[in-house]
C-alpha cells in the first residue's frame, strides 16, 4: 500500500479550523440580524433554489470530475437547508492484481449553508455536506461515509441567479475495497455552482 502524506491530514484540519473560525467570528452581524427577524419580531423571509455544479478533485492520485445537483430551502437570506448528490465521471482506474480496473463513485447527503452579506454583489458562503455514498470497482461494491466543508465566493448575477466559485476538502471513510484506502478518496476540490431560485 502506498505511503500517505501526513501533510494532507494536517492541511485538512487547518482548512476546517479556518472555515469554522470565519463562520463564528467574522460574520456576527449576519447571525444577529437573523435572530432579530425570527425571534424578536417574529418575521422571516423564505425562499428556495435548485443548483447544478461541477467539482474537480483528485481520486487515487488521478484527476476526477464530479457532476451534481442540489436543492435547498432559504431562511432569512442567511441559511439554506437542503440536500445534494454527486457522481464521478469516468477515467479513474485502480491498479489491481489483474490490471487496471475502472472505479465508479457517487455520494450525497444533507447540506447546510451559511450566507454572509447576501445583499452584496460579491459575498461568501460556507457549505457543509454530511452523508454517504457507494463505490463500485469491477463488480465490488462498498458503502462509504462522506463529509465536505467548503468556502465559496458567491456572485449575485441577477434576482434569480447566483454563481459560486470555491473549494473545500472531501473527507471519506469506511472504505473497504482492496487496493483503495480512505486517503485515496479524501482530497481537496474546487467547484463551480449555478443556483436558480428565490433568494
Amino acid at each position: 500500500m502506498r505511503n500517505r502524506n501526513p501533510m494532507r491530514s494536517v492541511a485538512a484540519r487547518v482548512l476546517a479550523a479556518a472555515v469554522m473560525s470565519w463562520v463564528f467570528f467574522l460574520s456576527p452581524s449576519d447571525l444577529e440580524a437573523q435572530e432579530a427577524r425570527t425571534l424578536v419580531r417574529g418575521e422571516s423571509s423564505n425562499g428556495g433554489f435548485g443548483a447544478v455544479g461541477f467539482k474537480g478533485s483528485g481520486v487515487n492520485d488521478q484527476f476526477a470530475g464530479f457532476f451534481g445537483a442540489r436543492g435547498a430551502w432559504m431562511i432569512d437570506h442567511v441559511f439554506a437547508l437542503g440536500a445534494g448528490g454527486y457522481v464521478m465521471g469516468g477515467g479513474v482506474d485502480v491498479e489491481g492484481s489483474t490490471g487496471p480496473q475502472s472505479l465508479k463513485m457517487w455520494y450525497g447527503g444533507a447540506e447546510i449553508e451559511f450566507i454572509s452579506g447576501w445583499s452584496e454583489v460579491y459575498h461568501f458562503t460556507f457549505l457543509t455536506l454530511i452523508g454517504g455514498g457507494s463505490l463500485d470497482l469491477e463488480g465490488q461494491s462498498d458503502g462509504i461515509w462522506a463529509a465536505e466543508p467548503a468556502l465559496n465566493l458567491e456572485i449575485n448575477v441577477n434576482s434569480f441567479l447566483r454563481l459560486d466559485f470555491g473549494g473545500g476538502y472531501r473527507f471519506v471513510w469506511d472504505v473497504d475495497i482492496p487496493d483503495l484506502s480512505n486517503g485515496d478518496l479524501s482530497q481537496f476540490f474546487g467547484q463551480i455552482v449555478l443556483k436558480f431560485g428565490a433568494f
